[in-house]
């Protein structure tokens, strides 16, 4: 299962290369799991955040990489976000990694 699920995400990053010219694709989930097991893979700017309510892109979470302190309201947020990521192999690696212990974990529960 684990090595099905990495052949997809290899096949959405050969894709996306090919109609987008984007050397990775985006995949921000598995991003905020590699965050949270190494931090320092990242480098992280410190933004404004706004979610937007509005009718046309309601949900749609912006960043406003000016001064945040020159931007904020009372509603709005200052927080980091993920601009680069440091050593992408390992990136892919990790993820495989987590992948085949989630699937031999599951055959467990099954």
């Amino acid at each position: 299962m684990a090595q099905a699920l990495l052949s997809m995400l290899e096949a959405f990053k050969e894709m996306y290369f090919k109609y987008e010219d984007f050397e990775d694709p985006p995949v921000h989930d598995a991003c905020v799991i590699h965050y949270l097991h190494h931090p320092e893979s990242f480098k992280l700017k410190t933004v404004k955040i706004v979610v937007d309510t509005g009718v046309i892109s309601y949900g749609r979470t912006n960043c406003y990489f000016k001064d945040p302190k020159d931007l904020l309201t009372e509603i709005d947020s200052i927080d980091k976000v993920g601009i680069k990521m440091d050593n992408r192999s390992h990136f892919w690696e990790h993820i495989y990694k987590i992948m085949t212990e989630i699937f031999k974990n599951s055959k467990k529960w099954s």
